[in-house]
């Protein structure tokens, strides 16, 4: 087994825990949109469901109005994503490719006996940008369905004459826009430490005696 030679800092297990989740969630999370972007012409928008929110809806007009919303909301994001649906699907399926392999390559960092560590860290490095390229593309892609979404939701909230629509409106389209930026940046951020750290020249140090080992 290519056990290290002293054991793995902190930081190290605190960087290959990130890679293993990020190679997880990004595997399934793109796949699936891969899926839906192959599948968009099948999908048809739902009967809503308010759930919760009913809580906050005191007369009938307030819930009709806020199904409707989410009737074009889902309708429009379908729509969105048809347009682009050759790139996304093209996009999202080459991103899930490659986080599976930071997954795989993070478990072989541990537990491969054939590649040297040095070999797989460098790997794993240019995987995360690759990932962290695609990734921030992906949410592009994703900003335009979601505004587009909520635009369209927007229109419906704003024609039925329920009070403050208009403030609603424009603060909810502001959080969207934010958390959706702000979700990319923090997921690309994690991709390029997980590059730089795997790059870095403390981690080739570390790996480097067990391939001097193997060498002789």
């Amino acid at each position: 087994m290519n056990e290290p030679v002293r054991p793995w800092p902190p930081l190290m297990r605190l960087a290959l825990l990130v890679s293993l989740t990020l190679g997880v969630m990004g595997t399934a999370s793109a796949a699936q949109g891969a899926v839906i972007a192959l599948d968009v012409e099948s999908i048809t928008p739902t009967e809503a469901d308010l759930g919760p929110l009913k809580a906050f809806l005191v007369d009938s007009k307030e819930q009709a109005s806020a199904t409707a919303a989410m009737v074009a909301q889902q309708r429009a994001m379908l729509s969105a994503i048809e347009r682009m649906a050759g790139p996304r699907a093209l996009v999202l399926a080459v991103l899930a490719s490659i986080t599976l392999l930071i997954f795989v390559t993070t478990l072989q960092i541990r537990w491969s006996v054939d590649v040297p560590e040095v070999t797989l860290a460098r790997r794993l490095s240019g995987l995360a940008v690759a990932a962290a390229v695609l990734r921030t593309i992906d949410g592009a892609q994703s900003l335009v369905i979601e505004r587009r979404a909520f635009e369209a939701a927007g229109k419906v909230l704003l024609a039925s004459g329920l009070p403050d629509a208009p403030q609603s409106v424009e603060f909810a389209r502001a959080l969207t826009s934010a958390a959706s930026i702000g979700w990319t940046a923090t997921v690309v951020t994690l991709y390029v430490a997980v590059s730089t750290y795997f790059q870095s020249d403390r981690v080739q140090a570390t790996f480097a005696p067990a391939l001097d080992d193997e060498e002789d």
